[in-house]
């Protein structure tokens, strides 16, 4: 179900057109698969089906859509054939999170402040996988995307933050590149935005909104 600003496509019905109340995207329009996440960005919307697909639509322009190039989608467009993404968790704003079942981050979009977690500045137009190394080879659990800035937590409960200084929390007070260990208190990480929601937490767009239903989808 989506609702709100429809510019760029970002709903998914293959137009621009604003939708006032909730409405349906087809199976079809998904690869005649269910959805079990959807996660809306500013201007972009990615879902995860139940066989283990990524699907995005919505404004390409810094590579966010993870499709190998910087157009926009109006429809869904499923990125990769491969099933590698079953039960991932994404996460997106003006770049792209994405947890998989087994631990594994990847990225792309917008790396401006090295967001993305790859030791560099560049945009990603493809999921990239960050090195495991940078978050002390641990299985990654959640993760949530900032407008300048990234943070994840790990199976063994640590916080690894990276991107512009303003909100990381680390004590040098210096912009990263690369995840790092954060030596916050839960409480002041609540506060400043860096502690990543839980799986289970909505997260709506800027503009607009996906819902996940269960049962059929026509």
């Amino acid at each position: 179900m989506a609702s709100g600003a429809g510019r760029e496509g970002r709903l998914g019905h293959n137009d621009w057109e604003n939708k006032l109340t909730p409405t349906p995207l087809t199976r079809e329009a998904l690869g005649g698969a269910t959805v079990v996440f959807v996660a809306a960005g500013r201007v972009h919307t990615v879902a995860v089906t139940s066989e283990g697909a990524l699907w995005v639509w919505g404004m390409g322009n810094c590579g966010q859509l993870g499709l190998g190039d910087l157009n926009n989608r109006l429809a869904p467009a499923r990125v990769g054939a491969e099933e590698a993404f079953r039960g991932s968790q994404v996460l997106t704003v003006a770049h792209t999170l994405t947890v998989t079942k087994d631990g594994a981050l990847w990225s792309c979009g917008f790396g401006a402040h090295g967001v993305l977690g790859h030791n560099d500045q560049n945009d990603r137009l493809v999921p990239t996988r960050i090195e495991a190394q940078h978050v002390g080879n641990a299985n990654v659990i959640s993760a949530a995307p900032g407008p300048c800035h990234s943070a994840a937590v790990t199976d063994e409960g640590t916080l690894y933050t990276w991107g512009d200084k303003e909100g990381l929390e680390h004590t040098d007070k210096e912009a990263k590149v690369v995840p790092t260990m954060c030596q916050a208190t839960p409480a002041a990480r609540r506060a400043s935005g860096t502690l990543p929601l839980p799986a289970t937490a909505p997260r709506p767009g800027l503009c607009h909104g996906h819902a996940c239903t269960t049962g059929q989808h026509r």
